[in-house]
């Protein structure tokens, strides 16, 4: 049986992705292509918010009932590498707040039509394979 996100961890991200952006400056820069990961990302037990700046990560563990969500600012973004690195926040298990050792991460990833893969690196590392799970956008 599937699981579903409780829609009261899910409406918090959806608000703040609809927030509307900074008003845009008379720059004659050419505008970037947005990030192909940027949405939400969804497998049976996970779910992946990214947003320009930042990611929202929820587990849930079907075994236990154990629900775990992780908030990361994006550190920075290369988009030919396909790599990103982030700073973890926060981080809540069952709501309440846990700690962690290593806030900087990376990933790479891998983003084609509606299906995303990624690879968790280390602070200093980047993963050299994608993870084989798949995840949707929604």
């Amino acid at each position: 049986m599937k699981k579903i996100l409780p829609l009261a961890l899910i409406l918090p991200v959806l608000f703040a992705c609809a927030l509307p952006a900074a008003a845009p400056t008379e720059a004659s820069a050419p505008a970037e292509s947005a990030p192909p990961f940027l949405g939400m990302w969804m497998n049976d037990t996970e779910t992946y918010v990214f947003t320009a700046n930042s990611l929202y990560h929820v587990i849930i563990r079907p075994e236990s009932g154990q629900v775990n969500e992780e908030f990361s600012e994006i550190v920075a973004y290369d988009a030919a590498a396909s790599r990103i690195t982030l700073r973890k926040t926060w981080i809540r298990v069952n709501g309440k707040p846990a700690g962690f050792d290593a806030p900087l991460y990376t990933f790479i990833y891998s983003a084609s039509g509606d299906s995303l893969q990624l690879g968790l690196g280390t602070e200093t590392e980047f993963a050299t394979e994608l993870d084989p799970a798949v995840f949707t956008r929604k």
